[in-house]
């Protein structure tokens, strides 16, 4: 009977990078560096629709710029709307710590956590 593959990872001693620098990689590539990119893209986004209905409507190019700098925004919208869900996954540790009331420890919490069901070492079975 074939067993459901549940994935883990690997803890072991012997990794090249550590898993705090992983952390912090995985933290600056899909928290810090979406967040920036998004806001400004929203921003710059937010500028053109204001430059190109200024514009006015009379020429074909300036209304399919508008279009596409109004369906830009929305999207990069909801790519901040998802950063800031990231963000809370990230953090939502410290955000519970300091409305709980409870002292806030600056303690690290990789995300390979052996205290966590889905991040328990298992070996593999042949």
């Amino acid at each position: 009977m074939a067993e459901l593959f549940t994935p883990t990872l690997n803890c072991s001693k012997t990794d090249i990078t550590s898993q705090a620098t992983l952390w912090m990689t995985s933290v600056v590539f899909r928290v810090y560096i979406p967040s920036v990119l998004s806001a400004f893209s929203l921003a710059s986004n937010i500028i053109n629709i204001l430059v190109f209905s200024r514009m006015g409507l009379k020429d074909g190019a300036t209304a399919t710029f508008l279009v596409l700098s109004v369906s830009d925004g929305a999207t990069e919208f909801y790519g901040l709307l998802y950063s800031i869900l990231i963000t809370i996954r990230y953090f939502g540790h410290l955000l519970l710590q300091s409305n709980s009331g409870a002292e806030s420890t600056d303690e690290y919490h990789p995300p390979c956590s052996h205290s966590h069901p889905r991040f328990r070492q298992t070996s593999p079975s042949y």
